[in-house]
């Protein structure tokens, strides 16, 4: 695992390991697991445009989860004096329903 998060983009090169990517992924094992056809992996005009939708909510998760850092809330872990990690204790969030 990085420590960044990779926003991604439609080229092929920038597609791989980024959030685009890890959204495509999911969605083939689901249609697999449903028994159906898996996305074809090529750079065809429908493979771009897919991956092109991905890469848009991608970038939007995480343009968003940059601008609001403060919703998240870090505990430190520690063991004795010494701090051996960092855990996710909340995430304040709007409702909006």
């Amino acid at each position: 695992m990085g420590n960044k998060l990779i926003r991604g983009g439609v080229d092929p090169s920038d597609f791989a390991g980024s959030m685009g990517r890890a959204m495509e992924d999911a969605l083939n094992q689901l249609l697999i697991s449903d028994g159906k056809d898996s996305l074809p992996d090529n750079n065809e005009p429908e493979t771009r445009d897919r991956r092109r939708l991905f890469v848009a909510i991608a970038r939007g998760v995480i343009d968003h989860l940059a601008a609001n850092p403060d919703a998240f809330r870090l505990d430190l872990v520690k063991s004795g004096p010494a701090i051996t990690g960092v855990k996710l204790s909340s995430i304040d969030h709007a409702d909006t329903t």
